[in-house]
């Protein structure tokens, strides 16, 4: 799971040695993670059979689900509006075991 994560890849190739599950929840504004890196994530990912999800919240920016965050000149801000939907899917992510998938 990715919070508040740079979406960047070194070594793009590793992605198909991922076994887990990924879900990266971003902020649709966040200033520190570029639209192409976003896109080049999604391709990695479509590249490989890796169960994945990208969660993207509109207006969001870096730092977004942290309430001591309040640095807008550096665009980290807590959007309690926006935390509402992934702590909540965070939360239910982070504390029950989903049942795996065969690929």
């Amino acid at each position: 799971m990715g919070f508040h994560a740079g979406l960047s890849n070194p070594s793009p190739d590793d992605a198909k040695n991922i076994k887990a599950r990924v879900l990266v929840l971003h902020g649709a504004n966040d200033p520190l993670v570029k639209p192409a890196d976003v896109d080049k994530f999604e391709d990695e990912m479509r590249a490989t059979k890796v169960d994945w999800q990208l969660v993207s919240y509109g207006g969001a920016v870096h730092g977004f689900s942290n309430p001591s965050n309040n640095d807008s000149a550096h665009g980290v801000v807590y959007d309690k509006k926006a935390i509402s939907g992934p702590g909540r899917r965070c939360r239910i992510s982070s504390t029950r075991r989903l049942p795996s998938r065969k690929l």
